[in-house]
């Protein structure tokens, strides 16, 4: 509710005092966030049960994609710090529009960056650009962690699947993460995979109609 809004509000600008927290941008960014801490564990499982059924909502628009992900970025820095990680943010001089709904973008973007801390932090370093490749708009999550076999990432948003890394109880991950963003990702149109870079790591790709 509203309360619950402001007081998480309130609570986050104390971690993160430099950002602009009258500007409605940064508010809707942080209220997003909000959405997406409180509804991942219930509602990741609704999204899945909608999108089967053919009833998840979506909301697409002409989105800068560039500033919507630097801004929910932005909203991290805290979390990410705590974790001891380096981020890096990258985008190409013209803004990158997608056609999107904004506050799935916010989910996939969290969702991505919530499995890198989990599971990549050792890498102590994460990567997130966005560029306009053809007719689309390419979200890119890089991390510097263990990486994984090539067999675990043909399988890797499968729903309820883990590997023998990481990726436990312990963590605190349920298994549904990275199959919601295969969902949010597709139901917008676009595609989601996930490769081993040369250098090593994890890198997520995504990529969505751009407007």
């Amino acid at each position: 509710d509203e309360r619950s809004g402001e007081y998480f509000l309130h609570m986050f600008s104390r971690k993160q005092p430099d950002l602009n927290w009258e500007n409605p941008e940064v508010r809707q960014a942080v209220y997003a966030m909000m959405r997406w801490w409180v509804e991942r564990g219930v509602d990741g499982c609704e999204v899945l049960s909608l999108a089967d059924a053919g009833r998840l909502s979506l909301h697409r628009s002409d989105i800068d994609l560039s500033a919507a992900c630097a801004q929910l970025l932005s909203t991290y820095a805290g979390r990410i710090a705590d974790h001891k990680v380096r981020a890096e943010y990258r985008t190409d001089i013209v803004p990158v529009h997608a056609n999107a709904d904004p506050d799935r973008i916010n989910q996939i973007l969290s969702n991505l960056i919530e499995n890198a801390l989990r599971y990549a932090a050792s890498g102590e370093w994460l990567e997130i650009a966005v560029h306009r490749h053809d007719d689309k708009a390419v979200l890119t999550v890089t991390d510097r962690g263990p990486g994984l076999p090539e067999d675990v990432v043909a399988h890797l948003f499968e729903r309820f699947h883990r590997t023998d890394l990481s990726r436990s109880r312990e963590t605190g991950g349920s298994g549904l993460g990275l199959a919601i963003v295969q969902t949010l990702v597709i139901q917008q149109g676009g595609e989601v995979t996930a490769e081993r870079p040369a250098e090593g790591g994890t890198r997520f790709r995504v990529a969505l109609p751009a407007a």
